[in-house]
């Protein structure tokens, strides 16, 4: 389990991150190649719903904005067989299938700091976005779930706190 300091390490560098690679403006590229930006706006929010949501990774891969209803601060939970999620890093499409581990609809409570972030990060999306972790175009941007857990073990890496084979449910 991580302790609060490496919790609060882990958030603040991906914000340092953010902004570093980010400017005022959001930044919404249009080539298939993706900003360092996003890249690191898309592992934030990542994070914040396996630290402060509880969530599963493929819940999250799977979540659609769609599916967050900031007026009743729910995160919805909800199957997804075969669904377009656009096109991978090399342009092919893909899609998103997904049962929730309880095997029916569910939803995640949000927390006052949980939505305050979801607040802030949904006022600089792009209209085109559906997916919670988009490319900016409107495709998910990851084409599987384990390459969330990959990307979150290289960054845990890199602050020097990685744990084997924990990469998310060491914040769960």
């Amino acid at each position: 389990t991580p302790t609060v300091a490496e919790r609060n390490m882990v958030e603040t560098e991906l914000k340092n991150l953010v902004v570093k690679w980010g400017s005022t403006k959001p930044h919404f590229s249009i080539r298939r190649r993706i900003s360092r930006e996003i890249q690191y706006r898309n592992l934030l929010r990542f994070y914040m719903l396996i630290d402060y949501g509880a969530m599963r990774r493929s819940e999250v891969w799977a979540l659609k904005r769609e599916n967050i209803d900031l007026d009743e601060r729910k995160i919805h939970i909800i199957e997804k067989e075969g669904e377009d999620a656009g096109t991978n890093m090399r342009g092919k499409p893909f899609q998103v299938s997904f049962t929730p581990k309880s095997g029916r609809p569910d939803f995640v409570i949000i927390d006052d700091y949980l939505y305050k972030f979801l607040v802030e990060d949904e006022g600089l999306r792009n209209p085109e976005e559906q997916w919670y972790i988009d490319k900016g175009d409107g495709s998910n941007y990851y084409s599987n779930p384990m390459q969330l857990s990959d990307a979150m073990s290289k960054f845990l890496k890199k602050l020097g706190i990685h744990v084997v084979g924990q990469a998310n449910h060491w914040f769960r």
